[in-house]
């Protein structure tokens, strides 16, 4: 390793933001004194954050993209129409020849997603394919979002006015195939077409609202019959990220080992658009798509080594992120299992690491009082972290890779409102970057690893959000 890269720390409280409201005087010194402290005795900002969700601000940390490396992808394909695209084009023949439905399974997150959605419905459309169904898979980003959903399938059933036999099947939300028994109940509502209806998909979604029902755990519903998976029919999933499929494809493939009906459905081909986590592999129109920069890239152009402090249930799919969506395990990265008492003197001061990256989440409270107690132990451990970091002449960042956005009922009728979705802090604690010489940027956490890594390598040719205040008029100006 070299002799000329700083040591850093980076802490992360995810979860963890900026709220110009009313916050419940959860940022007093009685909760987090030492967050307190160091914003106050160092460079401290407010800067954006793009993401309401754990995994979606990981990989946007460290890849520094907001968004996923397939988007552009299957943007180009779409341009050229997929004439090009062999794996497709023979998926599209498949289709034709046999005279099956074909099923739809996607995510409709945002624009970019519906447009793709679209434009391959009408590429298949343009290979003459007949008899798609598509089935919406709702995702929990944040707490209230069904203006949002309502908005996005509108959106997309506009290509049912130029294809009247693109219709709609089944709509769930993605924590039901996590559970084995509800993704039987999934598989059964697919192929017999028995289940909760409701034409009126309207109505349906404000009952959702008023319900406060997170999206990602919505019961299966339809609002169109002639859906159901039939012998022969083909199965695409949309998909763009690390997501585990395995019950709901085993189940499409494999129907014998779960269920003991008369009638199932079997030759059932299933394609995705990207590789997919699944125990029974399938055919995906492309291959792992790696994004162009990435943490373990980073390390390697410095020529250094990560620990990350984590929970054990993020491990795959965090060193998937820092990997550059790739499964991989890189010589550069290690992981230790976070704990509230963990020997933080003996971690830091390891010879084996130039960069710690402690990953603390506070995103799964549900109430004000676990909120507190939860930052309280966060800034209990940044408290030691920030003492062997000044021992030890290391760089100190904190700050955080998403903000939650919590709504909790509470006396008299009123409710406390967190909204940590716009901004999340960033701490420099560092002897070289000087308060009043220094400043941060306007910027996001989408930059906060290449500043942490510019950091580490002061002539590295990386953005960084940290500046030197300009001395003058004509500072900049040598002679």
């Amino acid at each position: 390793m070299q002799d000329d890269i700083r040591r850093t720390v980076l802490f992360l409280v995810n979860g963890f933001g900026v709220d110009k409201r009313d916050i419940y005087d959860i940022c007093n010194d009685a909760i987090i004194p030492n967050i307190n402290k160091l914003a106050s005795e160092n460079i401290y900002s407010a800067i954006g954050n793009l993401s309401t969700n754990y995994k979606n601000g990981f990989r946007i940390f460290s890849t520094s993209d907001k968004q996923l490396p397939g988007y552009r992808t299957v943007a180009q394909d779409i341009i050229d129409n997929y004439d090009h695209h062999e794996k497709f084009n023979q998926i599209a023949e498949k289709l034709v020849q046999e005279n099956k439905k074909l099923h739809i399974f996607c995510y409709l997150d945002n624009d970019t997603t519906i447009d793709h959605a679209k434009n391959i419905v009408r590429c298949f459309k343009n290979k003459n394919v007949s008899n798609i169904f598509i089935h919406v898979i709702f995702r929990t980003f944040k707490e209230q979002n069904y203006k949002i959903i309502e908005k996005n399938i509108n959106n997309i059933k506009l290509i049912s006015t130029q294809y009247p036999d693109v219709k709609f099947g089944m709509f769930f939300g993605n924590e039901l195939l996590e559970d084995i028994q509800q993704t039987k109940d999934l598989y059964q509502m697919l192929i017999t077409e028995v289940g909760e209806r409701w034409p009126d998909f309207v109505r349906k979604i404000e009952i959702l609202r008023d319900k406060n029902t997170k999206p990602g755990t919505i019961k299966p519903f339809f609002i169109t019959g002639g859906f159901k998976v039939e012998e022969g029919d083909s199965i695409l999933f949309l998909n763009y990220e690390y997501v585990d499929y395995s019950n709901f494809i085993e189940m499409l493939l494999n129907p014998k080992l779960h269920f003991s009906l008369s009638k199932l459905p079997l030759n059932v081909k299933v394609y995705s658009l990207f590789p997919i986590k699944a125990k029974v592999a399938i055919e995906s129109v492309y291959g792992n798509q790696v994004s162009e920069n990435y943490l373990v890239k980073y390390l390697d152009k410095i020529n250094a080594k990560a620990l990350v402090i984590t929970k054990k249930e993020k491990l795959t799919f965090i060193n998937n992120f820092l990997n550059g969506m790739q499964n991989t395990k890189s010589d550069r990265l290690d992981f230790m299992i976070i704990d509230d008492n963990l020997p933080i003197a003996n971690i830091v001061t390891n010879p084996n690491y130039q960069l710690y990256i402690f990953d603390y989440d506070i995103g799964d409270v549900n109430n004000m009082e676990e909120l507190k107690n939860q930052l309280h132990k966060a800034d209990a451990m940044l408290g030691n972290v920030a003492h062997q970091c000044k021992l030890y002449d290391y760089s100190l960042f904190v700050s955080s890779l998403y903000g939650i956005e919590k709504e909790w009922k509470r006396e008299n009728n009123l409710v406390y409102i967190i909204n940590y979705a716009v901004q999340v802090p960033l701490i420099v604690v560092d002897r070289l970057t000087i308060k009043g010489k220094h400043f941060i940027n306007n910027g996001s956490n989408q930059y906060l690893l290449p500043t942490v890594i510019k950091n580490m390598k002061k002539d590295l040719n990386v953005h960084s959000m940290i500046s030197e205040k300009s001395q003058g008029l004509f500072s900049s100006f040598k002679l």
